[in-house]
């Protein structure tokens, strides 16, 4: 028999991941109860992140204090409307660009169209608009580079440290070149078409949590391109960077070479952090590949991912890494056979604190991807 999961302890950071080659949910525990939800995905037609608060008995409607949305496609928002219509406490937070009016009529034309079940994320999120319109707006803090999402003061959680979440991104440049994408698109008529997908992921929102002694990087879909003002050169160039705190990054665009900068390991990590990445497969093309997979290993300590790419078999998997986490202490927890959950731990009032990791369903050591 499975014993049921537990919640973290009052004084317990969680950061927990879940993947399955497609869509990607986070769950941060800042402690005393108190929970983020960053992006969504669906598993049997309900979003991940609530079968899970529910299985470890959290109360949706009081503990989760913020979602965030960290951008419109539909791998990562797929869900997120019923997380917060349920989430009746929360603050709401998407990038800025996404409500102003070039963003909006793209939103309600492709959402409107015969094939809205695969309008790349825009219909969802014109639902979770419909929410925070009948909640007034008065909750929802858009986010563009160094915005303040939500702060919790030293000494108000029982840990003792504070606890600022802030956006690192869209960049001002970012965001109106994302809008004349937007703008000079051909809108349809009647025709069923997925609404496109542009180039880059301009406005994706990075995240920085800052936990005393304690840093975390989310870096959504975030891309290194040529122009400074853009992606990870414009959060690296910025006069607000934090220092060189982050002990741990989700890494960026699902391990790509196109998410990596070397500059986020100088500047804003510690040397060797931990890292977790999630895969994503679709049409064909996989990430990471395996020269990604080995650039994060060299560039952490321990390193993660919430599945294998498709190429691999589940049983070479479960045979190579069982014995790696019996002798780590980490555990496996079978949930789907695509589904991957990467749960990371941290007692945060105790400097000596190891972390601590556990791996489910198809989660696995990222030395096994690709």
């Amino acid at each position: 028999m499975i014993p049921p999961l537990k919640p973290p302890s009052a004084n317990q950071l969680e950061i927990s991941i879940f993947g399955k080659g497609s869509g990607e949910s986070i769950l941060v525990h800042l402690g005393d109860g108190r929970w983020i939800i960053i992006d969504s995905l669906k598993v049997k037609k309900r979003p991940i992140a609530l079968a899970y608060l529910d299985e470890i008995g959290v109360e949706v409607a009081t503990a989760v204090e913020l979602v965030v949305a960290t951008h419109w496609h539909d791998d990562h928002i797929h869900g997120l409307a019923k997380i917060y219509e349920l989430a009746t406490s929360a603050h709401l937070s998407f990038p800025a660009a996404m409500l102003r009016d070039e963003f909006q009529r793209f939103a309600e034309t492709f959402g409107v169209v015969p094939a809205s079940k695969m309008t790349s994320g825009v219909r969802e999120f014109g639902l979770i608009c419909t929410e925070a319109n009948r909640r007034g707006w008065a909750r929802v803090q858009p986010a563009s580079a160094w915005t303040t999402l939500l702060r919790h003061p030293k000494g108000r959680l029982s840990h003792g440290n504070q606890a600022v979440i802030q956006a690192m991104s869209p960049s001002p440049f970012d965001m109106i070149e994302f809008l004349g994408c937007v703008a000079g698109t051909v809108f349809p008529s009647n025709v069923a078409i997925r609404a496109p997908h542009f180039d880059r992921n301009d406005v994706s929102c990075a995240l920085h949590i800052d936990l005393g002694a304690t840093s975390l990087l989310f870096g959504a879909d975030l891309e290194n391109v040529a122009d400074v003002r853009s992606g990870w050169k414009a959060v690296l160039a910025s006069q607000q960077l934090p220092g060189r705190t982050g002990i741990f990054f989700k890494i960026a665009h699902h391990g790509s070479e196109t998410g990596h900068n070397d500059e986020i390991w100088t500047k804003l990590c510690v040397d060797k952090p931990i890292a977790t990445l999630s895969t994503w497969a679709r049409g064909g093309k996989r990430l990471p590949k395996r020269s990604d997979a080995e650039r994060v290993i060299a560039l952490t300590s321990e390193s993660y991912s919430t599945s294998q790419t498709p190429t691999s078999g589940k049983s070479h998997r479960l045979h190579a890494v069982n014995s790696v986490l019996r002798r780590s202490g980490s555990s496996i927890r079978n949930l789907d056979t695509r589904l991957g959950h990467v749960r990371h731990r941290l007692y945060l009032d105790d400097p000596s604190a190891k972390w601590e990791t556990q791996l489910f369903g198809a989660a696995c050591l990222l030395n096994l991807v690709a």
